[in-house]
């Protein structure tokens, strides 16, 4: 058995095996040699498990609209860049950005889509991103803009995981107070009550947001 130090990582490998073993000091662990060391957070964070495909990871989208893709468009071409998903699948961008015709023509943009019904629009005379659900009759404010709709949505994401399946009522209270607090900071508007940001807390404190949960989405 020989030792080799090599790029500050300490190598053993026995020969008569062929097999590496690599040992990182900084997290005190022997692993095979071209694995990656096992997933770790900082200190007090949840663990990121970066080798499940199924991982939501935050990404953006560059989306157009014209009426070449839209017959009801009205005026010049849009291109905007927006998330493309959500954790939990609570929102995720279209392919192409359309007019939603049963509203006042031209005003509202989708971008996204809302579970099964929902609507992610831009509202092009405020600025602001809304939720609308046909036959409801009038939308409900997300973000008061489109950078804080993507921020929001960032940090969001990058908060989980959240709570586990098994985790106790005190941690499940504590992560959906993190995410009002980092919503709260970003943009306090996108949190009136009922609105799309307001029910995704409820949400969470009523334990839907487990890793578990989310994971089985994918």
């Amino acid at each position: 058995m020989t030792l080799k130090v090599s790029g500050g990582s300490l190598r053993i490998t026995e020969l008569r095996k062929a097999v590496s073993f690599v040992f990182n000091g900084s997290q005190g662990e022997l692993y095979s040699a071209g694995e990656a060391p096992p997933p770790r957070g900082e200190p007090g964070e949840p663990m990121v498990d970066t080798t499940d495909e199924r991982w939501p990871i935050f990404s953006m989208v560059q989306i157009h609209g014209s009426s070449t893709e839209d017959p009801n468009w009205v005026g010049p071409g849009l291109t905007i860049d927006v998330p493309a998903e959500m954790v939990g699948y609570r929102y995720e961008a279209d392919e192409a950005l359309t007019i939603v015709s049963d509203m006042e023509s031209g005003r509202f943009v989708k971008f996204g889509s809302n579970g099964v019904l929902g609507s992610t629009l831009l509202d092009t005379a405020t600025g602001e991103v809304v939720q609308y659900v046909p036959g409801a009759g009038r939308v409900h404010l997300m973000n008061s803009s489109l950078p804080a709709f993507t921020e929001t949505v960032k940090k969001f994401s990058e908060r989980f995981p959240f709570y586990s399946s098994d985790s106790d009522a005190s941690e499940i209270a504590a992560a959906a107070a993190d995410v009002d607090q980092l919503i709260r900071h970003i943009d306090p508007p996108a949190l009136v009550q009922d609105g799309f940001w307001a029910t995704l807390i409820d949400d969470m404190e009523i334990g839907d947001f487990s890793t578990e949960g989310i994971l089985d989405l994918a």
